[in-house]
């Protein structure tokens, strides 16, 4: 019988990613460092945890970031949602190179599916609005499933829907959701944010260097200082759980593994 994976067992910390197709270049070494410098600082701080990494896989920060995370020193598992049926979502690559950069990335994720059309197909097949809502489709669902979200952002704020200000919002405010009698508070998490300068704005404005990184914060803790301390605490007693059920064995490995909730949660299709 094979023997057991104890990094399947274990509960995962899974982190999304958002930010912009149009990254320059010249900026993308760069970049790179500063995405490798989340993924080693996590790693640091919770070591028995093993982590996940949701991608779409679009040209840009989708992309940047699975290659570091899937780096040796960083062995992330990828996970890619993808926005709409394969074959559209393809139609967004008409660059051969980034086809087949991006069949390549999938070819490396644990798994892959797609987020079930919000919309009617036909006007989903080319842009527009309802394409639109596809990527905002996807980018609820990171939203929704990831404990830390890298963004590279340039920081602008933007209503654009769909949008990487727009998953950013929904990652610390929470999604929007129709039933406004619901009693329970919804479960935010923070953002990572690399200040990114993008082709559309070289220059990203503010007092901070580009690729500097931040920590946004939901709004509801009123200070930095308390919110930080809040997830590190949780995510201490996540690591503090793997550490336990490592050292287990495979009795506990087992129980671990009947009792926990999955991960990622299933979409309804």
């Amino acid at each position: 019988m094979a023997a057991l994976d104890i990094d399947r067992v274990k509960t995962a910390l899974v982190i999304g990613v958002t930010g912009h197709r149009d990254i320059r270049e010249e900026d993308r070494e760069q970049l790179k460092n500063s995405v490798r410098g989340v993924f080693t600082g996590l790693r640091a701080q919770y070591p028995s945890t093993p982590l996940v990494l949701l991608s779409p896989l679009a040209e840009g920060a989708d992309r940047l970031v699975a290659e570091v995370a899937l780096l040796p020193e960083i062995g992330a598992r990828l996970i890619a949602p993808l926005p709409m049926r394969k074959d559209l979502y393809e139609a967004d690559f008409e660059d051969p190179n980034s086809l087949a950069e991006f069949h390549r990335l999938l070819g490396r994720t644990d798994r892959f599916f797609e987020i079930p059309l919000v919309a009617d197909e036909a006007a989903v097949s080319h842009p527009g609005p309802e394409r639109n809502l596809q990527y905002e489709a996807v980018g609820k669902y990171i939203a929704r499933e990831s404990r830390i979200l890298i963004a590279l952002w340039d920081g602008v704020k933007s209503d654009k829907v769909g949008g990487t200000a727009a998953i950013v919002k929904f990652q610390t405010e929470g999604l929007p959701t129709p039933d406004e009698c619901n009693p329970l508070p919804p479960e935010l998490f923070p953002v990572y944010h690399i200040l990114t300068p993008r082709v559309s704005n070289p220059h990203p404005q503010g007092n901070l260097p580009p690729f500097h990184l931040s920590v946004i914060y939901p709004p509801g803790f009123g200070s930095g200082d308390r919110a930080k301390k809040y997830y590190e605490r949780a995510f201490r007693y996540l690591d503090e759980s793997n550490r336990l059920a490592a050292k287990g064995g495979a009795v506990l490995e087992k129980k671990t593994e009947e009792s926990k909730a999955p991960v990622i949660e299933d979409l309804d299709t």
